[in-house]
């Protein structure tokens, strides 16, 4: 037996190797954990029925059971000298933004021009867009982890990304969020 958990999420891009993968985990799953009612709909919408159950978010519950520790970590924010609701935090790693030629350029001169310091942890791919550019307010930082992440985005005052899962959990934070993607 398969079971998949976040059953029933959908992108509608299937573009993303994440979406392919979603959906055809769903279909060869006798278990499907979804975290809301409207995914369990969506799933019935496309004929799936049998061994659905609606269990809640996982994110959600990762954010209540780890924020009491996140909140304690203060090491990004001393570092480099931000104060909370005083930076934003941006990711960017889909290929539509990154690998197309010209993209990351454009969207980094306009997070380097909002007028706040951007903390950006550089996924590989953004790095090779990058190159030899330099930025006055972008501060670069290797990959964090989830726990100096969900305290960055926690603090900030806002979140600026192309991740499902950062705009999902920037929302459970309270903190206001700009997508960077069509869908």
């Amino acid at each position: 037996p398969v079971a998949h958990i976040e059953a029933g999420l959908r992108s509608y891009n299937r573009q993303m190797p994440e979406e392919v993968n979603r959906v055809m985990v769903d279909y060869v799953s006798t278990l499907l954990f979804c975290p809301s009612e409207a995914d369990v709909g969506r799933l019935g919408k496309e004929g799936l029925v049998n061994g659905i159950f609606e269990v809640g978010d996982v994110m959600k519950d990762a954010i209540r059971l780890f924020l009491p520790i996140a909140l304690k970590r203060d090491e990004v924010l001393a570092r480099r000298g931000l104060k909370p609701g005083e930076y934003a935090v941006a990711t960017l790693h889909r290929p539509s933004n990154v690998d197309t030629p010209g993209n990351a350029p454009k969207i980094l001169d306009e997070l380097d021009g909002i007028g706040l310091p951007v903390v950006l942890p550089i996924h590989p791919r953004l790095r090779k867009a990058i190159g030899e550019r330099r930025y006055e307010n972008l501060i670069l930082e290797e990959p964090l982890g989830y726990l100096d992440m969900m305290k960055l985005c926690h603090d900030a005052e806002i979140v600026i990304t192309d991740s499902g899962g950062l705009q999902k959990e920037a929302y459970w934070l309270r903190t206001p969020c700009l997508t960077l993607r069509t869908e």
